[in-house]
């Protein structure tokens, strides 16, 4: 095939023109050349022709994940906050169609408070609601119970919920007498050692709680859970939450799970949301012991649709972005990388976690979210989907633009279960604290910067929430500040519990994952 060149007599102004166009492109390539490197790793410059993808998807899997950005850009000289909302959803059929197992056995251990202040109404709805449940079991589940005070007594290993067995069970169930101290962190020991030995045998395999980060997980097709109960703060044996907690964190990294329910009003509510956390499982908050059996349904149902355990979300961030905060999660961070441990979901169920970010806003940049891993447990394989196409958030001089930017639907989400669940744990504590003040400068502030926010969006349920249910918060802090000293204090106990454990559910999404 014959090259076509220009005829010889070409003119000179069309030989000056192709020069020019030459020379442009030159000069176009060493401008953006330098402002690729002032921006550094993971930043381009941003402009109007700037590209921002507020959503995103992940590669395929057994879950349906999906990841959205509040809003695509953020205006120069701001704070640079933003949200990265990662969803998860597990259908109750596979990707071939095949049905998901939806009744899996369940290995239960419940670990009971016995000590003196479950005298009473507590311990008796305790063990009523205990005989309900092994009533409830089938012959596949295998049933533990083990209670503590000063000390702890198992009152069975995990059995086989059989028909002989379901006497003993009854039986070992009625014996159980309040009194003494509150060992917790024996109890919760003692229950986790009794899920290892039952594990251990069906697996054939060592399993340790020693140092459990990276250990392969260990195959079955059992649901295993920790059910843990107390009306107290922890007064023996171990007692730092962070110890606490990591013994339920080595737990969640066998694939099980711990659930950490409190009783009454006099429990460390915090302690009780940290371990849950930290062991992938759900805080209950029961203010009156005729709950228990309602308790006990709800994780058994919860348990035998469980479609995957111990998830874990991992992302890297580019240099300019940091992770702020994400749903009240633990974030462990290591360079420019963190993750945090999520815990399970059960089949055709959804939960959205929000992460907040911060970015750079010194100078206009556009920074580019890449790396993002979801890993989680399902019938007894690691799973990992990653993201499949990147995010792009912008820094830009005009601040309507930035306004403009916002994804409504996923700003509402946002604003309704994370901002307002981050409210009610900060108004909560305040009330638990006595501090009146701090409270309501709270909702004062939340109020003003979502109205603000809200003016851009123009969403009616957020408008609704600050009008309506902003108001009720209002109300419910001036109520547990008034009457006498004695009813303001048995009051603000109550309203902090009762607002922190709304705040949890909203913020962590336990409500959806119960549908």
């Amino acid at each position: 095939m014959s090259r076509i060149h220009p005829p010889r007599h070409a003119s000179k102004a069309r030989r000056t023109a192709m020069r020019r166009k030459t020379l442009l492109l030159i000069i176009l390539f060493v401008v953006c050349f330098t402002a690729a490197l002032a921006f550094g790793p993971g930043a381009t410059a941003s402009g109007s022709s700037a590209v921002n993808t507020p959503d995103a998807s992940f590669t395929e899997g057994p879950l349906e994940l999906g990841a959205s950005l509040t809003r695509s850009k953020v205006a120069v000289g701001s704070d640079g906050r933003f949200s990265l909302a990662l969803t998860f959803f597990a259908p109750d059929t596979y990707p071939d169609d095949r049905p998901a197992p939806v009744e899996k056995p369940v290995d239960l251990v419940v670990v009971l408070d016995r000590s003196g202040s479950m005298r009473g109404a507590k311990i008796t709805d305790a063990r009523n609601a205990l005989a309900l449940l092994v009533d409830t079991l089938s012959p596949r589940d295998r049933l533990g119970l083990v209670s503590y005070a000063d000390g702890v007594q198992v009152h069975t290993p995990p059995i086989q919920v059989t028909a002989g067995n379901r006497s003993l069970l009854q039986q070992a169930v009625m014996r159980i007498v309040a009194g003494g101290n509150t060992n917790l962190g024996s109890g919760l020991r003692t229950g986790l050692e009794q899920l290892r030995q039952v594990a251990m045998l069906d697996d054939d395999a060592p399993i340790s709680f020693d140092d459990c980060r990276g250990c392969p997980p260990h195959p079955s097709g059992r649901t295993r859970r920790v059910i843990l109960i107390s009306d107290g703060l922890a007064n023996r044996g171990v007692t730092d939450p962070g110890a606490l907690a990591g013994m339920a964190r080595r737990a969640a990294m066998q694939g099980w799970s711990v659930s950490a329910v409190g009783v009454g009003l006099d429990f460390n509510e915090y302690l009780m949301t940290c371990l849950a956390d930290a062991g992938g499982g759900t805080y209950h908050f029961l203010e009156e012991p005729q709950a228990f059996a309602d308790l006990f349904m709800e994780e058994l149902h919860a348990a035998r649709r469980i479609a995957a355990t111990s998830m874990s979300i991992d992302i890297r961030l580019p240099r300019g972005v940091s992770l702020e905060e994400a749903s009240g999660y633990e974030i462990t961070r290591s360079g420019d990388g963190a993750s945090l441990l999520v815990g399970d979901i059960t089949a055709g169920s959804s939960r959205t976690i929000h992460l907040t970010l911060r970015a750079d806003t010194r100078k206009a940049a556009e920074y580019v979210l890449d790396s993002l891993a979801v890993s989680y447990m399902q019938e007894n394989a690691t799973m990992n989907q990653t993201l499949a196409s990147p995010l792009r958030i912008a820094a830009v001089a005009d601040e309507s633009e930035a306004e403009a930017s916002y994804a409504p639907a996923a700003w509402e989400r946002k604003v309704l279960r994370e901002d307002y669940g981050k409210l009610k744990e900060t108004v909560a504590r305040a009330v638990s604290d006595g501090d009146k003040d701090e409270a309501m400068e709270a909702i004062k502030n939340y109020r003003q910067k979502t109205a603000q926010q809200n003016q851009a969006v123009g969403s009616d349920k957020v408008q609704e929430n600050l009008d309506s249910e902003v108001s009720e918060l209002e109300s419910s802090v001036e109520e547990s500040f008034s009457g006498s000293a004695t009813e303001q204090m048995a009051k603000q106990k109550e309203a902090g519990k009762r607002i922190q454990y709304e705040g949890y559910m909203d913020r962590r999404d336990k409500s959806a994952a119960r549908d």
